[in-house]
């Protein structure tokens, strides 16, 4: 295994509920990140909530041993799940970005 395979992978994503879903959203969320958590490769999956002007936003912030660890993760029965269930949820598609470590606290 190359060592950029091995290389930590962070993943954050931005969701909009619509406004008469949001605690379906939250609850949602919080299953997810119990089954998430679970996973080999998944060192951390935390979700926060930002008051934003439009309404609230859940910010889901991953971190992965590797790619190999996303892609697993993207493979799970709780993701596929999840995503069948929140699409009609919110107002629009998540916001997905892959970050690499610049500058991360070792202790994860």
């Amino acid at each position: 295994m190359t060592a950029e395979a091995r290389t930590p992978v962070n993943v954050l994503a931005i969701l909009t509920p619509q406004a008469m879903h949001v605690a379906d959203v939250e609850a949602l969320l919080g299953r997810m990140a119990v089954a998430s958590r679970q996973e080999a490769g998944c060192r951390r999956y935390d979700i926060l909530r930002e008051e934003h002007e439009d309404g609230p936003r859940f910010h889901i912030q991953e971190r992965y041993d590797d790619a190999a660890a996303v892609t697993a993760h993207g493979a799970t029965d709780h993701y596929a799940a999840f995503r069948a269930q929140v699409g009609p949820w919110l107002v629009a598609p998540p916001e997905v970005v892959r970050l690499s470590d610049v500058n991360v606290d070792a202790q994860d």
